[in-house]
């Protein structure tokens, strides 16, 4: 094994300095990423995040088809590559196409 191998990277220890408890499937933007909260995360607490696998995940109400990259928006998916400030997280790419009435979207998550 490489020594130089920190660990697999399917998850990652995460702080809730927000001003709201985290709940067990939210997906939660850390930095430019996206992690999908493993259990509840109370505020000021620590808690872990996936950062691989495929997650149903809340989708605004444009059409995405299968494959395209998606960013978290106010907690939801979007094909929307801009934000005001610059680049919205990148959550992954769609694992399924999904209509514009679809409320969710299977999301595929990092790179």
């Amino acid at each position: 094994m490489a020594k130089n191998l920190i660990e697999d990277g399917h998850t990652m220890d995460f702080f809730n300095e927000s001003d709201s408890a985290i709940k067990s499937g939210d997906a939660v933007a850390v930095g430019r990423m996206v992690g999908v909260a493993h259990d509840d995360i109370p505020v000021g607490e620590a808690g872990v995040l996936h950062t691989t696998g495929v997650f149903s995940m809340a989708k605004g109400n444009a059409a995405i088809g299968q494959g395209e990259k998606v960013f978290l928006v106010d907690g939801v998916v979007t094909t929307q590559v801009a934000d005001p400030d610059g680049i919205n997280a990148l959550a992954g790419y769609a694992w399924a196409s999904a209509e514009a009435d679809d409320g969710e979207l299977p999301v595929r998550l990092g790179v």
